[in-house]
C-alpha cells in the first residue's frame, strides 16, 4: 500500500467519524444540561469544527484549481499542523472538563481556569452558560 493509499484510507475513516458526529450534534444541543456538560458540549462542537476544517484542507478538489496528475498531491502542511495542534489542545480540555470523578469544588476551580483562559476567545459563549450559585460559608473568602 502506498503512502497516498494510507492517507486516503485514514481520510475516509476520519470522515466517517465526523459524519457520525453530524448525526448526534442536534440531539446533544437539544438537551438542557448543567454547566459542566454545557462546557463539554461546546468543546465537543469545537472538536467537530476543527476536524472538519482539517478534512477540508485535505480534499484535493477543494485545494486544486487545475487538475494535477494522480501521483502528485500538495498539502498545506502548516495549516494542517496548526489545526491539528488546536484539535489536540481542545481534546485535552474536553477530557479535563468532562472528567466525572472530581468534586464540585474542583470542578468550580477548573471552570474558573477555563473561563479565564477562554474569555477572549469565546466571549459571548461564556455568558450563555449559567453561573454557579454561591453557597453561604462560615469563611467569607471561600467560594463553593
Amino acid at each position: 500500500m502506498s503512502e497516498r493509499d494510507d492517507f486516503l484510507k485514514a481520510h475516509m475513516e476520519v470522515e466517517e467519524k465526523l459524519n457520525f458526529v453530524v448525526q448526534i450534534l442536534p440531539a446533544v444541543y437539544a438537551q438542557k444540561v448543567e454547566p459542566r456538560r454545557a462546557w463539554a458540549n461546546l468543546l465537543f462542537f469545537r472538536l467537530f469544527s476543527v476536524g472538519q476544517s482539517i478534512l477540508t484542507l485535505c480534499i484535493e478538489d477543494l485545494r486544486q484549481k487545475e487538475p494535477v496528475p494522480t501521483d502528485f498531491c500538495s498539502l498545506d502542511h502548516s495549516s494542517i499542523a496548526a489545526l491539528t495542534r488546536t484539535l489536540l489542545d481542545t481534546w485535552l480540555m474536553f477530557s479535563y472538563v468532562s472528567e466525572i470523578a472530581i468534586s464540585e469544588e474542583e470542578w468550580l476551580l477548573r471552570r474558573a481556569a477555563l473561563e479565564l483562559h477562554l474569555r477572549p476567545v469565546i466571549g459571548y459563549w461564556a455568558s450563555a452558560i449559567p453561573k454557579p450559585k454561591r453557597r453561604k460559608s462560615s469563611n467569607p473568602k471561600c467560594f463553593h
